[in-house]
């Protein structure tokens, strides 16, 4: 369960989802270390699930990092506090962020704000496994905490 920020970003990212009435993002106000706080599913405007977001390593934080090259790298930590790094391409176009793996595999998301310390990111999903994108999920990022 825990790399779904394996791109949990990914799980965020992509999916597929725009609001033309969120803001375009600048790259510079993307770049750098973003820790996941909390995520939730949202189905027919209702909360259906709310979680806060637990590293399994006491010691280090799982985070993502935009570099301004446009590679995403999703660094977390396992229960022996070892480091793992999954890292891809990005592609920023509005407010909409699209990630490009290994095998050119494309998932895009919509950021719904972005301030200096908070990021907060949504994507449609299939919870129920019956092929139609019926829920949003929403992961929320802080700068530093």
């Amino acid at each position: 369960m825990k790399k779904i920020i394996g791109f949990a970003i990914v799980a965020l990212l992509f999916a597929s989802c725009s609001d033309d009435d969120s803001p375009s993002v600048s790259q510079a106000s993307l770049v750098g270390k973003w820790y996941q706080t909390s995520s939730k599913i949202i189905v027919s405007a209702q909360e259906v699930h709310s979680e806060t977001y637990e590293n399994d390593c006491a010691t280090n934080r799982d985070y993502i990092h935009f570099s301004e090259d446009n590679i995403i790298s999703d660094v977390y930590y396992d229960s022996e506090c070892e480091m793992n790094t999954i890292s891809a391409s990005y592609i920023l176009s509005g407010n909409t962020i699209t990630i490009i793996d290994g095998d050119n595999y494309m998932e895009s998301a919509t950021i719904k704000s972005l301030s200096s310390s908070k990021l907060v990111v949504e994507s449609l999903a299939d919870m129920d496994d019956n092929g139609t994108d019926e829920s949003i999920y929403q992961t929320t990022f802080m700068r530093n905490q």
